[in-house]
């Protein structure tokens, strides 16, 4: 997809070949700001599978891109990541952009696509240079008449009207952010030469966007939810609401989950829409796992491995220590006034992490769905290896699902950030030995594995702890199936402290079931 300025001609202004061939666009949605008037453009370059891998060039405007198509029987090599963006103007200055670990991802080898995990931007973190207010928030919440409605108390807030003019500030923010995203120099040329999946977490729209007790339900969330939904499809999937299921083969009560096969069905990839339904007492909603359900019914008899694409973690440390600490701030005043003395702890919705919290499968208010689900896998597990993937905790981890009755064992592989700051030594120290307290019920338990060298956490932190379990660097995972022994074989690349030294490289293999 090209998204170009809105003219009379703008389909034959732009001229898409493949192979030598001009291929013939469609408009699939134009737009307009206070600015400029966008159309999306789609070119349909599909390419035929043979005997030999191919590398099929096409040009935009007598610029040529290119990318590689698997011969028939040969394995695709992809790739996962989250979390391609910041929050931190600091953090950003100091990791060097987002540039370092794409630069590594291209140069990695031959790979054939990718998958994005979850926060394939931040809309509501610092992306220009200068700060442009004392709050808490930059990114969208930047912009003047979201400003004064922070300030403004939960009564307030909770009936203040999303106006046409407050429509347009968040539009415009949103479609702009994207296009400068998409265009830095090596997300880019990622972007342009390997074919995509995606799917959507929380900062794709904002910081929690969904898991708020009460403001989920105010006039301005519900306006500006929409928005971000419409360019999530458009910009990441290149389609529209009318068109997904259409384009894309998209379902969901009311969200865009998808069922991808690869390598001729020997790989199921299975990604919930877990945004769209979200509530602080709902993930996705029954209609929509029954759906998933429904098709994976359909598999055909030679899918050896059922991957499920969930940002957020499932096997992943519980919280609900501070998670009760934060019950008490509510609770009593003067708790509440001690934890706002912490830098950090509170923004202007809520304690800074409890919307962290709430997106966790972990967190009582989604026990009974989590179990449902972890439920869900064991089953299928009987017949069909079935692994995990997720990203959204800014570090990089392997938890693992174990049931005591059946003794099956489930990998959730945690790939994040290749973009965002890892978290310091002290906040992974605590993670790690959060890990022995949580036991998800009385047959599944959880741990994470010690699957990693023993190496110091990075970035100049004063803790001086070591682990092979939360390696806190920025980092991808390249993913390859072998097609002869359906082994799944995984690189996990974590960035060193020099930003230009070529990333650890730590393995690790997914056996199938026998």
């Amino acid at each position: 997809m090209i998204v170009v300025p809105t003219t009379d001609t703008a389909l034959t202004d732009h001229v898409v070949t493949l192979q030598g061939q001009e291929v013939t666009g469609e408009i699939v949605c134009q737009k307009e700001t206070s600015k400029r008037a966008f159309s999306f453009i789609v070119y349909n370059l599909s390419v035929q599978q043979n005997s030999t891998e191919q590398k099929i060039l096409y040009t935009v405007n007598n610029t040529s891109f290119g990318f590689l198509v698997p011969a028939l029987g040969q394995s695709t090599r992809w790739a996962y990541w989250s979390c391609n963006g910041y929050q931190s103007l600091a953090a950003k200055k100091k990791l060097n952009g987002i540039q370092p670990m794409w630069t590594h991802l291209l140069d990695c080898g031959d790979i054939h696509m990718m998958y994005g995990g979850g926060d394939q931007l931040y809309m509501d973190g610092i992306v220009r240079d200068e700060k442009t207010s004392n709050l808490e928030h930059e990114g969208i919440f930047s912009l003047p008449l979201l400003q004064e409605w922070m300030v403004k108390p939960d009564r307030v807030r909770m009936e203040e009207e999303f106006t046409n003019e407050l429509h347009a500030q968040v539009f415009e923010f949103a479609i702009e952010h994207y296009i400068d995203q998409f265009t830095e120099d090596a997300f880019s040329t990622a972007l342009a030469t390997l074919p995509s999946i995606m799917s959507w977490d929380d900062h794709d729209g904002w910081d929690g966007m969904g898991s708020y007790k009460h403001l989920n339900d105010s006039k301005i969330f519900q306006g500006m939810f929409p928005i971000m939904q419409e360019l999530y499809l458009l910009f990441q999937h290149h389609t529209t609401l009318d068109r997904a299921e259409r384009d894309c083969d998209m379902f969901g009560h009311k969200g865009f989950s998808t069922l991808h096969l690869i390598d001729d069905g020997a790989t199921a990839l299975l990604s919930f829409d877990t945004r769209s339904e979200r509530s602080a007492t709902q993930i996705v909603h029954s209609k929509s796992y029954q759906k998933g359900w429904d098709r994976l019914k359909d598999l055909p008899s030679q899918t050896k491995h059922i991957l499920f694409m969930i940002p957020v973690p499932v096997a992943y440390p519980d919280m609900f220590l501070i998670d009760t600490v934060f019950a008490v701030g509510d609770r009593l005043e003067f708790v509440d006034k001690f934890l706002r003395m912490i830098p950090g702890v509170k923004n202007e919705f809520d304690y800074e992490m409890r919307d962290d919290f709430l997106d966790h499968w972990n967190h009582h208010n989604h026990e009974v769905e989590r179990n449902s689900l972890i439920e869900k896998a064991f089953y299928l597990d009987q017949t069909r290896r079935v692994t995990l993937i997720s990203g959204d905790v800014h570090h990089m981890a392997v938890g693992k699902l174990k049931s005591k009755s059946s003794k099956q064992e489930i990998y959730n592989i945690v790939c994040s950030a290749i973009g965002n700051a890892p978290p310091g030594g002290i906040e992974a120290k605590f993670l790690k030995t959060m890990s022995f307290f949580h036991k998800v019920s009385s047959d599944v338990s959880m741990e994470l594995q010690k699957k990693f060298t023993r190496i110091s956490y990075p970035f100049g932190d004063k803790t001086k702890e070591i682990s092979n379990q939360i390696i806190n660097s920025r980092n991808f995972s390249v993913w390859q199936q072998d097609l002869t022994t359906n082994e799944f074989h995984i690189h996990f690349y974590a960035e060193r402290d020099f930003h230009k030294e070529f990333p650890f490289i730590y393995k690790m293999t997914i056996q199938p079931k026998p």
